[in-house]
């Protein structure tokens, strides 16, 4: 008897024996976009990855949001089986001449990435001041 099939017949689960898988897959992540008079925010779902594993660039006007999801296994033990394919996240965007690129921010939190997009003071809505002449 296999340790697969040893361990799953212990613990009353079912297999097909089937191996760990190592090819990656490569998806583009589910987007939610938010803006308002002063900033855009745009969040990325990204399961699995945190932020040694995320990267964002901004080259000319492309946004570029790449992540890898890590797949741990607990320190003392052997993978047994493997479902879950390693996943890479890639998404590309343009973005506007209004946003403030010194400004960018981004942070990553139980898997979801979010990018903070500042608009810069020329892109800001003013009030236009009306004269009598």
């Amino acid at each position: 008897m296999t340790k697969e099939a040893e361990l799953t017949n212990r613990n009353n689960l079912t297999s097909t024996g089937q191996e760990p898988r190592t090819s990656r897959i490569t998806c583009l992540p589910d987007v939610n976009i938010f803006t308002k008079s002063d900033e855009t925010i745009l969040e990325a779902d990204m399961p699995g990855v945190n932020e040694s594993s995320v990267e964002v660039m901004l080259d000319n006007d492309i946004l570029t949001v790449k992540g890898t999801q890590i797949i741990d296994v607990p320190d003392g033990f052997i993978p047994v089986r493997g479902e879950f394919a390693p996943t890479e996240f890639t998404r590309r965007f343009e973005v506007s001449h209004d946003i403030d690129r010194n400004r960018i921010t981004a942070n990553v939190r139980n898997g979801v990435l979010r990018v903070v997009l500042p608009k810069g003071e020329h892109a800001k809505p003013k009030k236009i001041a009306i004269s009598t002449n």
